[in-house]
């Protein structure tokens, strides 16, 4: 599928919308899905990606359940042209927040000095759409959170356990179960989605693929669970920003 338009909304949050590959944007979309949040996750070196990561929320019997979906990714070589991948995808998802691993500190200082990223420095609108033509407003712009990766084995470990994670029942405590009885996985990598360079990347322990996928997981799921993973030694809630939620 190809998706085609993102819209973000007051109370529902973000809805995406995809359309059959031979289809044009004149069409009717034939999927679209709702989101709480969503992030993008980045690598710099050790083979540099992005992957946007959306937040899906479930209900039952009025208490909420999440779940985490891969939706689109870029990858390059040269990370010039990265940056320009990494902005078409803030526009096209409405991407408030970005995660970035601190290293190399060179490349993370370009990133968050980025223009049509993290801010415009002229507001002539024909200028920008000529400048990034996938422009939406000036208004669509990313934060960026930079924090350490972990080194490859604690890396490794984090993902596994998050791809290997059922969702929880907040009712039962048990797995939650979907519609045909089986249990709901933390993590969705769709096939028909443009997602399968994340998904041989994480089958294959890519470093850029895995710390991108981590970093962006990590936002989502350290949020929205304060108790953190079984093993996770007690901690301070994090105080959440008001206006991105993270």
């Amino acid at each position: 599928m190809r998706m085609i338009h993102t819209e973000v909304h007051p109370s529902k949050g973000w809805i995406v919308h995809w359309l059959a590959p031979n289809q044009d944007s004149t069409q009717i979309p034939i999927f679209d899905r709702e989101f709480t949040r969503i992030v993008m996750g980045i690598a710099l070196d050790d083979g540099p990606h992005a992957v946007v990561l959306g937040e899906r929320r479930i209900i039952r019997a009025h208490r909420s359940a999440y779940y985490y979906m891969v939706l689109d990714e870029a990858q390059d070589h040269l990370s010039q042209n990265l940056f320009e991948k990494i902005i078409a995808l803030k526009d096209r998802y409405k991407i408030p927040l970005i995660c970035s691993p601190a290293r190399p500190p060179d490349l993370v200082s370009a990133l968050q000095s980025l223009e049509g990223l993290t801010h415009y420095t002229d507001d002539n609108e024909h200028t920008a759409e000529v400048n990034w033509p996938t422009f939406h407003s000036f208004e669509t712009l990313s934060v960026i959170r930079v924090q350490e990766a972990p080194e490859e084995i604690a890396l490794h470990q984090a993902l596994d356990e998050h791809v290997e994670s059922d969702v929880i029942d907040p009712n039962t405590g048990g797995p939650l179960l979907d519609g045909d009885g089986q249990p709901v996985k933390r993590l969705h990598m769709p096939g028909d989605f443009n997602t399968q360079i994340t998904a041989a990347g994480v089958r294959q322990a890519a470093i850029g693929v895995c710390t991108a996928l981590l970093l962006a997981m990590e936002a989502l799921w350290s949020t929205r669970n304060l108790k953190g993973r079984v093993n996770d030694k007690p901690r301070e809630p994090r105080k959440t920003n008001p206006v991105t939620g993270y």
